[in-house]
């Protein structure tokens, strides 16, 4: 099994739809029968739900439900579901309830227990060892503990990592997210979710947000810890990179495990990290503030740059059970600057003696940058440069003062170009400022700033207008990513791709991404496996012109050729301008000049390229679209390619992917080919 999916209502019509539905995709759902309408027929709900198994809750009001009756009329209630559903059902059976007299053959139960809203410090072990005195060997143990916070959830996590089979230990309430989903890879029978829309419990996913797990499968686990947490964008990230494995091991026909789990974790600290965390699945956490010292502290074996830094952004499992600490925070603030421009070993400027802001001058150092330290309290820059110093720390490093009218020329030293890297939270939404406020800038100068929100702080506003190169806080973010994870996966993330997600997940402008090429060139195959990597939705333009207009286009084009190409301009001027989306365009959308001044003024045009040859035998092999002329099918190709190609190249400014053998090669060539559209 895996998701349960809690269903109750009035309406009988709606329940039958949602139990067929659910029969086709999933194993398990729960009636909650205190929650079902009298008029509604189980057995009609019985015979639409196939072969699900059904929970069956009437769940008591001190337990979070609406029934309120005694055990005689809460027995009758559940043997009344219980002998429509047969072999199928499973008996929910409430605190001081005893198992049902006259269950039907192969009914099974299981013991369910619920902690009272606001009481987080229930012996979870106690509970579960008096429901394992009631059960039999094929019943099931439910533990819901309440969380207020993520800590709390964490009694049912350790739970369930000490008793295997049957039990399923979660939380619910406001810090019990994590747990419903962790329960299924730590072996419990199942999790609870809701209807979209429709949640029965605080805390609950909801349906459509929880994959199955095939049976046997080892779910990995992963997060990024933190206090706050809410804010942080990393699950884009690290979920559009776990997609585009999935999408390659697909093409390459290779056996596909579940999508890895990658959840916001709220730690206010990691006191107990080791026994909350100690089952394999656990396999890497991101790490952010105020955790960093708390994670190199608690790790087993630590990177140089962590141990030199002081600090882990990074806690990665290692071969023998234990943990690694390891710091890719200085390389997510200097990687984006070099590829910005940053000339090797300029000097680089930290603005901050913090963690973060120790990183960065760690690596700086390492690949031989002098760097300057500057504070808003000058002895704390320069505690951080006698400890650095202390370290081992090698290369030139002295302490600025923010307040000194030459600090950007100090830092420079000669040099003609100097890197900024901003390491506070100053110029955030919650703390307003531009640390160099009355410094002037200048164009020799790259600018990163690590706050990311807003994307474009006060800060760089000025460096930008003063004609300074600027890099925005987000991009820090991709880059210490891409490095940790290549170190928790040996794979390198498809960088372009993530970067179009976390962009479009801010609120960046976010063109859509056109792909345009002749037919059977793949604009529809690669571009719905594009747009799930990048979770956008894909819109193929030949299917929404007939859509919209109710006309094949195998009729359409041969009877009115221009009202076609007209109607296809117009859907291209509206596609153009909707965000975020994958769009595979026709073929002969080129040759309206409307249509192609639309394209060639586009950003993020990309072309398929397929030699008249291939195209001929994709064309035989599977198109069914009508013939353009009275010509051979190999004539006929060879004269849209002669007379297109120029076309195609004006639309896409020369951005072309070459396609050509295995989808696998074609598609991984796209992945790379992305970084033309930012």
């Amino acid at each position: 099994m895996s998701v349960c999916v809690s269903l109750f209502g009035e309406d009988e019509d709606t329940l039958l739809a949602r139990l067929g539905e659910l029969a086709t995709r999933r194993q398990v759902a729960e009636l909650r029968l205190d929650r079902i309408g009298a008029a509604v027929s189980l057995a009609r709900l019985a015979a639409a739900s196939g072969d699900l198994k059904i929970v069956l809750a009437c769940v008591p009001v001190d337990q979070g439900g609406s029934f309120a009756g005694d055990q005689a009329r809460w027995q009758e209630i559940i043997l009344s579901a219980a002998r429509h559903f047969g072999a199928r059902g499973i008996i929910d059976v409430p605190p001081g309830f005893s198992r049902p007299e006259g269950l039907p053959a192969g009914a099974c139960v299981v013991w369910s227990w619920h902690e009272a809203a606001g009481c987080v410090e229930t012996d979870l072990e106690l509970i579960y060892q008096s429901q394992l005195a009631r059960a039999i060997e094929t019943d099931y143990i439910k533990i819901v503990a309440w969380a207020e916070s993520h800590q709390d959830s964490l009694r049912a996590v350790r739970l369930m990592q000490r008793h295997s089979g049957r039990l399923l230990a979660f939380a619910q309430g406001p810090g019990g997210r994590a747990s419903r989903i962790w329960a299924l890879a730590l072996g419990a029978p199942w999790t609870y979710a809701s209807w979209r829309g429709e949640r029965s419990a605080p805390g609950q996913w909801a349906e459509h947000e929880l994959p199955e797990l095939p049976a046997g499968e080892l779910l990995p686990l992963y997060g990024v810890l933190g206090d706050p947490i809410e804010h942080s964008r990393s699950p884009i990230l690290w979920l559009a990179a776990f997609r585009s494995q999935q999408v390659l091991a697909e093409l390459r026909g290779q056996p596909l495990g579940p999508l890895p789990s990658y959840l916001r974790v709220q730690h206010s600290e990691l006191d107990g990290f080791r026994d909350s965390y100690s089952a394999a699945p656990f396999r890497a956490f991101s790490v952010t503030a105020p955790l960093k010292q708390q994670a190199l502290a608690l790790a087993d074996e630590a990177s140089p740059l962590a141990r030199q830094a002081g600090a882990a952004n990074f806690l990665l499992r290692t071969e023998s059970g234990g943990w690694r600490a390891c710091q890719t925070d200085g390389a997510g603030a200097l990687d984006p600057l070099v590829d910005a421009g940053l000339p090797d070993k300029a000097p680089v400027l930290v603005l901050g003696a913090g963690g973060a802001a120790r990183a960065v001058a760690v690596t700086a150092l390492e690949r031989g940058h002098s760097v300057s330290i500057a504070a808003r309290r000058p002895e704390a820059a320069q505690t951080l440069i006698d400890e650095l110093l202390g370290q081992g720390c090698a290369g030139e490093l002295r302490a600025a003062d923010l307040a000194d009218p030459h600090l950007l020329q100090d830092a420079r030293r000669g040099a003609t170009a100097l890197g900024i890297v901003q390491a506070t939270p100053l110029g955030s939404v919650e703390r307003p400022g531009d640390p160099l406020e009355g410094h002037c800038l200048d164009a020799a100068c790259w600018v990163l700033d690590m706050v990311y929100n807003p994307p474009e702080t006060p800060l760089l506003a000025r460096a930008r207008e003063a004609g300074a190169t600027t890099v925005r806080g987000h991009r820090m973010l991709h880059a210490q990513m891409l490095e940790q994870f290549r170190l928790a996966t040996g794979d390198e993330a498809p960088a372009a791709a993530l970067l179009l997600a976390l962009e479009a997940d801010l609120g960046l402008p976010s063109p859509p991404i056109l792909l345009c090429g002749p037919r059977a060139s793949g604009k529809s195959t690669l571009g719905r496996l594009l747009a799930r990597v990048l979770d956008w939705p894909f819109v193929d333009a030949d299917e929404e012109l007939e859509r919209r207009h109710g006309r094949k286009i195998s009729a359409w084009l041969p009877a009115d050729p221009e009202g076609f190409r007209a109607a296809e301009a117009e859907l291209l001027e509206d596609l153009a301008k909707r965000p975020a989306r994958v769009v595979g365009l026709g073929g002969g959308v080129v040759e309206t000049p409307s249509a192609l001044k639309t394209l060639s003024a586009h950003p993020r045009v990309l072309g398929l390229a397929l030699e008249p040859a291939e195209q001929l035998a994709r064309r035989l092999a599977a198109d069914d679209r009508p013939s353009l002329t009275n010509l051979p099918l190999g004539d006929e190709i060879e004269l849209l390619h002669r007379r297109r190609l120029p076309l195609y190249e004006k639309a896409c400014s020369g951005r072309w992917l070459c396609v050509r053998g295995m989808r696998v090669d074609s598609f991984h060539r796209l992945l790379q080919r992305l970084k033309l559209l930012l």
